[in-house]
């Protein structure tokens, strides 16, 4: 269990707790798969939203703004997040070695072809919602390189290694969760120091998918 500084609040103290694991992305590659996964378990706590996202977006916000997502995790073996962002904002890993050095980090990859395919798909939706023309694929790595970029792994994932031990880093595979998910759900929650025989209602469900 993580905690940090006791804090005085409204005249009274109390201890924060903080993640004992991050699923830090990447996006695009069954994070939300793995959301539903580790919510579902009766040992592990997940804020009710996925993508807290206080690493990136919210990081002015303090940690104890932060703390507050894992408050009524309290009774938790192990409590956590999942923002797919964090891996390809390359301040993310410093920011999150300085607050939790001792977090575990859970990593989902897939053939960056089709990460960045399914990524264009999901825009293309919004696109249609919004009565745009949505352009071609080939037009929209243009438009928006970060199709391409978000799938340079190795860059990304070098800071995270330089930081943290090795075995604190879980990298799994979307083409494994396709052909095998119990078998990726059991590593996830053998890494985590959880029940590994649970198995979530959610194991054999596809979700958001855009291509």
């Amino acid at each position: 269990l993580f905690y940090i500084k006791i804090t005085h609040i409204r005249g009274q103290y109390q201890k924060m707790r903080l993640p004992d694991f991050l699923g830090i992305g990447a996006e695009k590659c069954a994070t939300t798969w793995l959301f539903r996964c580790l919510r579902t378990h009766p040992e592990i706590y997940l804020p009710g939203i996925k993508e807290v996202r206080f690493f990136d977006r919210e990081y002015e916000r303090g940690i104890e703004w932060y703390a507050k997502f894992f408050s009524k995790g309290s009774e938790a073996k192990c409590v956590g997040e999942i923002s797919p962002q964090y891996l390809h904002n390359p301040i993310c890993a410093q920011r999150i070695a300085k607050a939790i050095p001792k977090v575990k980090l859970i990593v989902s990859l897939r053939n960056p072809i089709d990460r960045a395919y399914d990524h264009y798909w999901m825009d293309v939706r919004g696109w249609k919602a919004s009565g745009k023309n949505p352009p071609t694929f080939s037009e929209a790595i243009k438009i928006k390189p970060e199709y391409l970029t978000k799938g340079l792994y190795y860059e990304q994932l070098m800071p995270y290694f330089n930081l943290f031990p090795r075995d604190h880093i879980l990298v799994l595979f979307q083409e494994d969760i396709s052909k095998s998910p119990k078998d990726v759900c059991k590593k996830l929650y053998t890494f985590l120091g959880v029940d590994e025989k649970f198995i979530p209602d959610s194991l054999f469900t596809k979700v958001n998918t855009a291509s």
